[in-house]
């Protein structure tokens, strides 16, 4: 459990969440360990020189501001996943993770399953007082986009076993914005500070890309929607 004394620092003013709302809690900063952000950036850190989907600006890259910078990424979105459980997970992880990827197979990004990444958010995970969560990072290089969708966060019913539980999502920056990172959700574009932390149901529409030379990092945390000493609901 995290220390009582940081937990108190953080302060944060009690909100109520209204559905379809995408909503700023504050920033726990304090929470956000040197272990997490290092997981993060080790999972694509054999990437090569590639251009793809930048290709097309190559003809005249010498004009564009450190166009050489953006290249040195891999376009690919890349992702950890891993879930927790307060009193425990009574099923085989390696099982989970091997049905977890498979149903993920369609989607366009490098996953990887760690339960290091449970370990590395513990003292958020004891922040928002969940009882249990799939916890995502997200790491965009330059030239990759989340399109406009909705979260279905169908996942959290594999681990729960409950199919029309009400889901929130926890969205944690891991570094400040840079220039050419974009988020928005519903008619609200964000700039964030490394900690600043949203919520938002499966009722708000949103997408992000990246047309900086940094690439862009976040950490989502989904579970059940109840209420929190920070947090009420309508």
């Amino acid at each position: 459990m995290i220390q009582s004394q940081k937990k108190d620092s953080l302060n944060l003013e009690v909100r109520k969440y209204k559905p379809g709302q995408a909503l700023m809690l504050g920033n726990i900063v304090e929470l956000v360990s040197d272990d997490l952000v290092n997981l993060v950036k080790s999972h694509s850190t054999e990437e090569q020189r590639s251009i793809q989907t930048l290709e097309k600006w190559q003809g005249i890259g010498h004009t564009l501001y450190k166009f050489d910078e953006m290249t040195k990424y891999s376009p690919d979105l890349h992702e950890i996943h891993s879930i927790y459980s307060k009193n425990g997970l009574d099923i085989d992880i390696d099982e989970y993770a091997k049905s977890h990827l498979e149903r993920l197979k369609p989607y366009p990004a490098n996953i990887k399953f760690d339960m290091d990444l449970t370990t590395n958010t513990q003292q958020i995970l004891d922040f928002l007082e969940i009882d249990y969560a799939i916890i995502k990072t997200t790491r965009q290089p330059p030239g990759a986009l989340y399109p406009i969708h909705y979260d279905k966060m169908h996942s959290l019913s594999e681990l729960s076993g409950e199919e029309n539980q009400t889901v929130l999502r926890f969205y944690i920056f891991l570094e400040d914005w840079k220039q050419g990172q974009f988020l928005f959700a519903n008619d609200s574009v964000l700039q964030w500070k490394k900690g600043d932390i949203y919520c938002w149901d499966n009722n708000v529409l949103h997408g992000s890309a990246n047309s900086g030379i940094h690439p862009k990092m976040g950490l989502t945390i989904t579970g059940p929607l109840i209420d929190k000493p920070f947090l009420s609901y309508d």
